[in-house]
């Protein structure tokens, strides 16, 4: 896991043309200390991965890292679609219409309507189908939103949810921290 966490580590910083002194100074830890972190000769205490996290401000090094921890939910980091916002964009229509094919939406409700429960074969397949769908489609709309954000705003997708946060609590869709 260490290596894991090293590379991570390593190519953020590379993608932010940051050093590795430049990290220790801004996080007030000793080079020495960095740079056994970035290599995996050591393992990353969980403070100094949320100050990292913060510091480069990236939600793609923070959700692998969520994941490597935790087991959330991956970032897209797909060697294929790259970082081209219009790329992204076709892809993620392209998921989208997958996700609406997989189960009509007159089915859809039927299933989500019933009191069967456990869902009998037929239905499990079919939710489950639906389900894998829309996460092909969240993780593509996630990587489009990041691209975007940095491209065309030049904010990260991790402020832009700060400063989004207040309007989904005000519409309830959140409660207040």
């Amino acid at each position: 896991m260490s290596f894991e966490i090293g590379s991570l580590i390593t190519q953020t910083f590379v993608r932010h043309h940051i050093t590795q002194a430049e990290v220790a100074h801004a996080l007030h830890r000793s080079k020495s200390s960095i740079n056994s972190y970035a290599t995996g000769a050591r393992d990353t205490p969980e403070d100094v991965m949320t100050d990292l996290a913060k510091f480069v401000d990236d939600y793609d090094f923070s959700a692998s890292l969520a994941n490597k921890q935790y087991g959330t939910l991956k970032g897209m980091d797909s060697p294929i679609y790259g970082q081209r916002p219009s790329e992204l964009h076709d892809v993620q229509e392209a998921e989208e219409l997958e996700r609406q094919q997989s189960i009509s939406s007159v089915e859809l409700n039927r299933i989500l309507a019933s009191t069967q429960r456990p869902l009998n074969p037929e239905q499990y397949d079919r939710i489950q189908e639906y389900v894998f769908q829309m996460l092909d489609e969240i993780i593509t709309e996630i990587k489009l939103v990041t691209v975007l954000a940095r491209t065309f705003l030049h904010e990260s997708l991790t402020k832009l949810i700060r400063e989004r946060h207040r309007a989904w609590v005000k519409a309830g869709l959140m409660k207040r921290e």
